[in-house]
């Protein structure tokens, strides 16, 4: 216990420490009594918490090389007896470990194998007792976070089905406890991933259900501490990507109507910080958005402020960090649409081209805007 109470402090040295007694303890007890299947247990408790503790103390490779160490230590006591669920829970926790190391280094492919292995472990567990909690909560957690990993490979079909079963487990589990703010927070981030994987397949009626989900989840957890920022954030989120799909489904009215509210959250935050280059630009994205529920339309009296609103955000930012490459693609972007508003879009486009060209003497331009580069040159001239 000292070890966690050290972990819950911040002090992942100090827990490091405690851990390597508490496995050195457990160890020297199995020595003795080598067939305890208890002692076994404890000892790989032991060492999953050491691989915690060493992977938040800044050492990674210790981290995984210790989970390793008490996965391969878990199957073993798994081996010994199999009818034990809690053998079983124990190595689905070595593996989600592993899994989320892996991935935190970057090494997808190699979580992903230990996401599938667990998720069926809590799968079958979950089969079994249909009304264990702790197992569903479980199983959506990975779930989702499996369906990350392939959104992030750019496989969004594979993420389909993952994603939809943590929507559905999450959305069981809220149900038990309409006022578990876990839950709801376990609701929208599933909601999430389900609307991403919809959306990247351009499924958008589907990917605007997902989106409504996680936006009411959003909301209750906002409800819930009104000064709370980081909830504000994902609120202001799901708004602005609910907004989006119905825009791709031409629903101009209503994206308007969750545009705004996603423009007025991020008002809020940026008043709390107004420092914050993420916050702003955050601001500028869905301000974006909204002007794009008038652009549609041909409203583009109405869309036009609120376009210039955002390209001087994107000024702003790239003055606070200059020479930054995507700030100043940002502002390309920003210059790019804010042309569209105006019979004569010229001098918006000098501009956009100036600033590409810079980045291209400077053997920084990106590669996907090289085109881009060329078709202002065909526009205005250059070189």
């Amino acid at each position: 216990k000292v070890g966690d109470i050290y972990l819950a402090e911040g002090d992942a040295a100090g827990a490091v420490e405690a851990y390597v007694a508490s496995r050195d303890l457990r160890q020297a007890i199995l020595a003795i009594e080598p067939g305890n299947l208890g002692a076994r247990r404890d000892l790989g408790v032991a060492l999953g918490k050491l691989g915690q503790a060493q992977a938040a103390s800044g050492d990674p490779a210790a981290g995984l090389a210790t989970q390793e160490e008490a996965l391969a230590f878990r199957r073993e006591t798994l081996a010994a007896d199999p009818t034990v669920v809690q053998y079983q829970l124990d190595v689905s926790f070595s593996l989600v470990d592993i899994a989320r190391l892996q991935r935190d280094q970057g090494n997808l492919d190699l979580a992903e194998p230990a996401y599938i292995e667990a998720i069926g472990i809590l799968d079958a567990l979950s089969r079994n007792e249909v009304n264990n909690l702790p197992y569903l909560y479980d199983l959506a957690s990975y779930s989702w976070e499996l369906a990350d990993i392939y959104l992030t490979k750019g496989d969004p079909a594979a993420a389909m089905p993952h994603a939809d079963l943590a929507v559905a487990t999450a959305l069981s589990l809220a149900g038990t406890d309409p006022e578990n703010l876990g839950y709801a927070r376990l609701v929208m981030l599933s909601a999430n991933r389900q609307g991403d994987a919809r959306s990247q397949q351009q499924d958008y009626a589907t990917a605007q259900t997902a989106y409504q989900t996680m936006a009411d989840a959003a909301y209750r957890l906002s409800a819930a501490d009104t000064y709370d920022r980081g909830a504000a954030w994902d609120y202001g989120l799901a708004l602005y990507r609910l907004g989006d799909m119905k825009i791709a489904l031409a629903d101009y009215a209503g994206a308007r109507v969750d545009l705004e509210s996603a423009v007025a959250i991020r008002q809020w935050l940026v008043g709390q910080d107004p420092q914050s280059l993420t916050a702003q630009r955050d601001l500028a994205y869905a301000q974006q958005k909204l002007a794009d529920t008038y652009y549609y339309e041909n409203n583009f009296e109405a869309g036009r402020p609120i376009e210039e609103q955002a390209l001087a955000t994107m000024r702003w930012i790239d003055q606070q960090e200059p020479a930054q490459v995507w700030n100043i693609i940002d502002v390309v972007n920003a210059l790019d649409r804010t042309s569209s508003y105006y019979s004569d879009p010229l001098p918006y486009l000098r501009e956009a081209l100036a600033l590409l060209e810079g980045l291209e003497s400077q053997g920084t331009l990106p590669e996907n805007y090289r085109e881009r580069l060329e078709t202002y040159r065909g526009k205005v001239g250059g070189n």
